[in-house]
């Protein structure tokens, strides 16, 4: 009687949590103009952070029995296997989640309490999971598997919101409306995992007891940690030309995987594709999208072959395991991913070959366990040059009058009556440069785009329209065309942990990582090396110490090195790269697992983690009087250290399977923030959203990046069957 009481009692104090901060919560005014690149979050990839497991504790007691001779990366199940059908050697088990939560975010987008950066909603995710074994009692090992996992996650009163397609442009007689992506009209269910496994062994009558097997289809695969190569499909990168694709499913792949020497070897080869660009005549012949490449005017379609894939290979091997020595394992990995027809700056523009090899270790004797893995980039980023003239819809002048001939587009009429109502919206790189148009933009148009352009790329006047008129001279800006250029991956990253068994009921642990960096490879349009590691879909949080918010979460803005002297009127916006890369961290934890909630699997985890850039930057210096004066300090370097997460996670059984659980994490900025204070990003509320004539007297730092301290929270229930 007394224990259901301290149940009910500590239920009540979470649910009664959970209506304080919903009360509080403000609306989300500046949610609208989030960077791309903070999408890339548990809210929306849904990795279970509630769970945190010991390497012990990852499969359940069911599952065990049952574990693959292949010692694949093992992946904590998404259901207790308890609702089985058996007939003859066929074994079919359903399963399945129900998890319910809430979440409140407080200044984690701009570290700003002058704005309403405030979100909170609630959330719910439902699985259901079949998995059909067939031949464990004739053969002595699984022979067919198949699985599926199917999934629904919606934000409450929010319809769609996980749900997407991929972005495409969107063009009117080829002229560029941007990018759009359209979402799901309701919460439908998709597949998050589907895939088919075989043992080569049964297909080939082979009596050996080493398994070797065959598995296809949708599933999650990583290399070490999952910090070179994560199983997160689609995280996203702003700076580089990687694919981003937010479909909260398991990439499509093939691996080949068995033992080679038993209880001492084992092997992996993997191959996914993570985009298909040849599946129709459209994809390879009619797309046009090439037209703006340099030399390619008269044959800017695709072709095909220019899919995005990616190789993989590892060795997992133990030298021993043995109450002596205690267990060792090993790791090395490598991979290769190659992706034709990446956007750094327009679609299709890129190709990237970006690949990492490096190892994972872990030893555990006794008491003490410890870890540790590395890794390097190797590939290159190609770049093409292009023509970045590119017509866009803007706005037409006083007669209401969109111009569709030549003599309509340049105005240079006294009253302005009608003028240039289709331009490249303030990015035009042809100027009208002569008498009264002087330094003006010139409208894109195939007379602008042609008629100037040579392909040895020197810049080049011609008259226009009517080939004498000095007031209707045209000349390309010295940036119109981009070089081909290169960035050459030479980035790295290094983690070392331990942990130690203090009592029966108490784990301490640390945990140490760096990760290189550097500032955005665009800037300078020459071959050079890129020094920043390059993490592919990972969502990295920790292995003994947890960084819930900062590496989990990920909404925290990590500001890429600022630039010496770039102004904000000349259009400079600092970019933001959430990922594992240009970051040292070091933090602490424990886990507590009291003996008197022994049954309730009563869990509380406190973390405490600092954080540092390592790539230099340079302060920004906001000049609020005259905010156009802003700019990136020339000489002033600003300080390293980003900050302190102070995080507490609970979990507690509340009845079996039914698992109430919290994360609290708190954010306190450093040193760095307050040297970049002010300093726009992307979609930046004030010069974007704010009319110019509304903008007297406002603190553009009022609207940005700050440095006030954040906070995270979230409760969940969670039932599995």
């Amino acid at each position: 009687m007394l224990e259901l009481t301290k149940n009910k009692l500590l239920l009540l104090a979470f649910l009664t949590a959970v209506m304080i901060s919903d009360s509080n919560a403000k609306n989300n005014a500046a949610n609208s103009i989030t960077n791309k690149n903070q999408q890339m979050s548990v809210d929306n990839l849904d990795p279970d952070l509630g769970d945190f497991v010991d390497d012990e504790d990852v499969l359940t007691p069911e599952l065990k029995s049952k574990e693959l001779p292949t010692f694949a990366a093992v992946e904590q199940p998404l259901s207790k296997p308890k609702i089985t059908f058996k007939k003859d050697d066929l074994e079919v088990i359903f399963g399945g989640k129900i998890r319910v939560e809430y979440d409140n975010y407080l200044n984690n987008n701009y570290l700003n309490n002058k704005i309403p950066d405030d979100i909170g909603f609630f959330k719910e995710t439902v699985d259901l999971t079949v998995d059909a074994i067939f031949g464990e009692e004739k053969c002595g090992h699984r022979a067919v598997e198949a699985f599926l996992d199917l999934r629904m996650k919606n934000k409450w009163g929010v319809v769609g919101a996980y749900k997407s397609t991929t972005a495409a442009e969107i063009t009117l007689d080829g002229i560029s409306l941007g990018e759009h992506a359209h979402y799901s009209s309701r919460p439908n269910p998709w597949f998050k995992d589907a895939w088919l496994m075989v043992s080569l062994n049964k297909i080939f009558n082979s009596k050996n007891d080493k398994i070797q097997y065959f598995k296809i289809g949708w599933f999650p695969f990583q290399l070490g940690r999952g910090v070179a190569l994560g199983s997160i499909y689609g995280a996203v990168e702003e700076a580089l030309g990687l694919f981003s694709y937010n479909a909260d499913a398991s990439a499509p792949g093939l691996v080949l995987n068995g033992e080679l020497i038993k209880n001492k070897l084992w092997y992996d080869l993997y191959y996914a594709k993570f985009e298909e660009k040849s599946a129709s005549i459209d994809d390879t012949f009619n797309n046009t999208v090439k037209i703006n490449h340099v030399g390619r005017r008269s044959n800017p379609y695709r072709g095909n072959g220019k899919d995005d894939e990616l190789w993989a290979a590892r060795l997992k091997i133990r030298p021993f395991d043995n109450k002596s020595d205690g267990r060792w394992d090993i790791e090395p990995y490598i991979y290769f991913n190659e992706a034709s027809d990446q956007k750094v700056e327009v679609a299709n523009d890129t190709k990237t070959q970006l690949g990492a090899y490096g190892f994972e270790t872990r030893y555990k004797k006794n008491k003490f366990k410890i870890g540790s893995e590395i890794a390097f980039n190797y590939g290159q980023e190609k770049l093409y040059s292009i023509d970045r003239n590119k017509a866009q819809l803007a706005v037409v002048k006083t007669d209401g009058k969109i111009p569709t001939n030549i003599s309509d587009m340049i105005d240079i009429t006294a009253d302005n009556s009608y003028g240039a109502g289709m331009l490249y919206k303030g990015y035009s790189h042809v100027l009208v440069n002569g008498g009264d148009m002087n330094n003006k933009s010139a409208p894109v148009n195939s007379a602008s785009t042609g008629a100037i352009y040579n392909s040895t790329n020197i810049n080049k006047t011609v008259a226009y329209p009517n080939g004498g008129d000095n007031n209707e001279r045209l000349i390309n800006k010295s940036n119109r065309i981009r070089p081909e250029y290169t960035n050459d991956f030479e980035g790295y990253m290094a983690i070392f942990d331990a942990r130690y068994q203090a009592t029966k009921t108490l784990k301490i642990a640390a945990e140490l990582g760096y990760a290189s960096g550097d500032n955005d490879p665009t800037i300078n349009e020459i071959n050079k090396n890129y020094h920043g590691f390059i993490g592919l879909h990972e969502l990295y949080m920790g292995k003994r110490v947890f960084a819930p918010m900062v590496l989990g979460e990920r909404y925290i803005p990590r500001l890429r090195g600022l630039v010496a002297g770039q102004k904000e009127v000349d259009g400079f916006r600092a970019k933001i790269d959430n990922n594992f890369t240009d970051l040292t961290y070091f933090g602490v934890g424990a886990t507590w697992k009291p003996a008197s909630y022994e049954k309730n699997r009563f869990k509380i985890n406190p973390n405490l983690v600092f954080f540092w850039k390592n790539d230099d930057s340079y302060k920004y210096n906001l000049d609020t009087a005259n905010p156009d004066n802003s700019q990136v300090s020339s000489t002033q370097k600003a300080r390293s250290f980003l900050g302190t997460e102070i995080s507490l996670i609970l979990n507690y059984e509340l009845i079996k399977d039914l698992t109430l659980g919290a994360i609290v994490s708190f954010f306190a900025p450093g040193t760095f923030y307050k040297d970049v204070k002010g300093v726009p990003i992307r979609g930046d509320f004030y010069r974007d959203k704010i009319p110019s004539d509304a903008r007297t007297g406002l603190n553009p730092a009022d609207y940005r990046i700050s440095d006030d301290n954040a906070f995270w929270g979230v409760i969940s229930l969670e039932y599995r069957f």
